[in-house]
């Protein structure tokens, strides 16, 4: 029943980078380290008024969304893959000019009864983050984590999705890789070739 599942916490983040802004579409690759995740929807909803009453209202859909997500950290090949950033010589090198690819975003909350709730996001990408520290004293805190936020929208023209909910209680559920496939565009793991025998002439 609806009231007996709660979510308990959030994981499971996933990205790849899509084609676009000059960049070629990658593989899927896990994000560890997530500890919060927030998504914002953006929709427009506009009043229509005659005879000085409100008369109906002009629903526009959903015209994208905001992700913002608070990480552990993010190595260098997150950065590249998520920002775009180059590495020369091991360093992280931010431009003045730098575009950040498009990218396909999921997560997923586990809930007390130990199902899950699964999100998705088809394309968009992030803004570069800033950081911060501070001297620990009596009450140590995490240093440098790294927050994002991203803006995200349809996949195309053609499909309009944004984003994608569903509870893997649901009947209907077509699996994990089934939704990642949805999503990302990709599967996570590779399907195997059959390896073909030949038999032996009888003698």
């Amino acid at each position: 029943m609806a009231d007996k599942k709660v979510a308990i916490t959030c994981e499971g983040f996933k990205a790849r980078r899509q084609e676009g802004n000059g960049f070629e579409a990658g593989e899927l690759q896990d994000v560890p380290g997530l500890q919060e995740i927030e998504l914002e929807l953006e929709q427009g909803n506009e009043p229509v008024y005659a005879d000085g009453v409100k008369k109906f209202s002009l629903f526009s859909g959903i015209t994208g969304a905001t992700l913002t997500t608070t990480l552990m950290e993010l190595s260098k090949a997150e950065r590249t893959m998520f920002l775009g950033v180059k590495v020369e010589n091991g360093m992280e090198i931010y431009t003045s000019d730098m575009v950040p690819p498009y990218v396909s975003a999921s997560w997923k909350y586990r809930c007390n009864d130990g199902s899950y709730i699964h999100y998705g996001l088809v394309r968009g990408n992030f803004n570069i983050p800033g950081t911060s520290g501070s001297t620990m004293e009596d009450s140590p805190e995490q240093q440098d984590q790294v927050e994002m936020e991203g803006s995200f929208m349809q996949r195309s023209s053609e499909d309009k999705t944004v984003y994608v909910r569903i509870h893997d209680g649901d009947p209907e559920f077509p699996g994990e890789d089934e939704f990642l496939k949805f999503i990302h565009g990709t599967v996570t793991t590779e399907p195997t070739t059959p390896t073909e025998t030949t038999e032996e002439p009888a003698a």
